[in-house]
């Protein structure tokens, strides 16, 4: 049988050999042992054309490919999903143990859809334009794309869809064996439950060593696409090592549990090499290894991240704190400033997000706890004093109050800004603004000394 990309480049044929190994027979093509495949709703007509028409309108000048949110959705929802209700099998406590880890291998797999939706993106745009490069109609573009989106949409999907399953199964199942390797110090190699085993995976059946054996971090099932192997904790002595293995395929030498990926960045939708990365955007440098084209490491790139909508550590840091704070936006604290006087302080975004900058890039010693009442805190604040501008602003605020935080060492600053609202009226509105150190004590020259 002819596959139905052989006409369009050799990565495409590559892929295919690599997920149905050499043929279409059912178990090359098998399902989940689970019974989970890939649901194509409503939405999937619709992000599909969606990706369609953006390809089309913006390759027709033949520039610089980029992934269309659409098609990125097409490739990374599904997966996520996968990973979503994998994770969810193990129960709420586990998820509470490992919320890094799942995190982590979400994100990872968000940039293997990145990469995917790439490599898709591009043998698409060159199908706009016939041979001899007459623009086609959009009609005729979408009929010759459709065995492209059935390829990468729905067969291939699928194959990834399962082996996402797998690899967020084994990579839970390995957080629990390192809970418990001082009970259960060894794994065990199981032969796999297939009705065709491949041979080289039954050779590693019965092979015995410890959880942190380097050979767990390349032998770690699954090993190919849709491998059933698996693998136990176990107390029994170890063995030897399999004796004259076949070597494990680069696309799968990876242990889920310790990387968090389903596959490695060896698989053909990641580029060879930094130099040769396809993804839009400035080449990120993080490492001389890598700027001499030693190495790549596609899922702790910078621009991996950026093209899969995936965050930093810091960044995913930085939401959570402020999320955190969003209920303070509903209270006030009041404080007395004079004999005679008290302020209402209020919450707003900007104002956390400040704070939040502050914990994170100027040592300012808050934990999350700390941020989610920093109302408390404030109420509990020695007041010290109020000054005009010391600088020149482009905002509305005029003055700054200091309230000192003497367990912590810091203090806390609040605007006062003049606001106008859609009536016309004009009142003072004063709000947490940021946290430092010290108070800024350089006087604006065409300021009245500090009250």
């Amino acid at each position: 049988m002819r596959h139905a990309l052989s006409y369009v480049t050799p990565e495409t044929k590559n892929i295919d050999s690599l997920y149905h190994i050499g043929c279409d027979c059912g178990e090359c093509t098998a399902l989940a042992d689970d019974g989970q495949t890939v649901r194509f709703g409503r939405s999937f007509d619709g992000l599909l054309q969606q990706a369609l028409q953006n390809i089309y309108e913006k390759q027709s000048g033949r520039g610089r490919i980029e992934i269309p949110p659409s098609l990125f959705a097409l490739n990374n929802r599904p997966l996520q999903t996968a990973a979503g209700r994998t994770f969810q099998n193990f129960g709420a406590e586990f998820g509470k143990r490992n919320e890094r880890f799942i995190s982590q291998f979400k994100d990872n797999t968000a940039i293997f859809a990145a990469f995917k939706s790439h490599s898709e993106a591009e043998i698409l745009s060159k199908l706009i334009r016939t041979e001899n490069g007459e623009l086609r109609s959009f009609y005729e573009f979408r009929k010759v794309a459709a065995p492209v989106v059935g390829k990468y949409n729905r067969t291939w999907l699928q194959t990834e869809y399962n082996m996402v399953v797998r690899s967020a199964r084994m990579g839970a199942q390995w957080q629990t064996f390192e809970e418990k390797k001082h009970i259960f110090p060894n794994i065990e190699y199981m032969r796999t439950s297939s009705l065709n085993p491949r041979p080289e995976h039954e050779s590693f059946a019965g092979t015995i060593l410890p959880v942190d054996h380097p050979w767990w971090d390349t032998h770690t099932p699954p090993l190919s696409w849709n491998c059933k192997c698996s693998i136990r904790q176990t107390r029994r002595e170890a063995t030897d090592l399999p004796p004259g293995e076949e070597p494990v395929s680069p696309v799968f030498q990876n242990n889920p549990g310790k990387t968090a990926q389903a596959v490695t960045d060896k698989h053909p939708y990641f580029p060879e090499g930094c130099a040769s990365c396809p993804l839009p955007g400035e080449r990120v440098i993080v490492s001389p290894e890598l700027a001499a084209g030693q190495r790549k490491d596609c899922y702790n790139c910078l621009k991996a991240m950026k093209a899969a909508e995936v965050k930093t550590a810091q960044a995913r840091k930085r939401e959570k704190l402020e999320d955190s704070m969003l209920p303070l936006l509903k209270k006030n604290v009041i404080r007395a400033v004079a004999a005679d006087k008290q302020i209402k302080i209020t919450f707003k975004k900007s104002g956390n997000s400040h704070i939040v900058n502050d914990v994170l890039e100027k040592n300012i010693k808050l934990s999350g706890t700390e941020l989610a009442k920093i109302d408390d805190l404030i109420r509990e604040a020695e007041y010290v004093r109020s000054s005009d501008l010391y600088k020149d602003r482009s905002d509305n605020i005029q003055r700054f109050y200091y309230f000192k935080d003497k367990k912590r060492n810091i203090y806390y600053n609040v605007a006062e800004e003049v606001v106008k609202n859609k009536n016309g009226r004009v009142y003072l509105n004063r709000f947490i603004y940021s946290t430092t150190g010290k108070i800024p004590f350089k006087k604006h020259k065409n300021r009245k000394a500090a009250t």
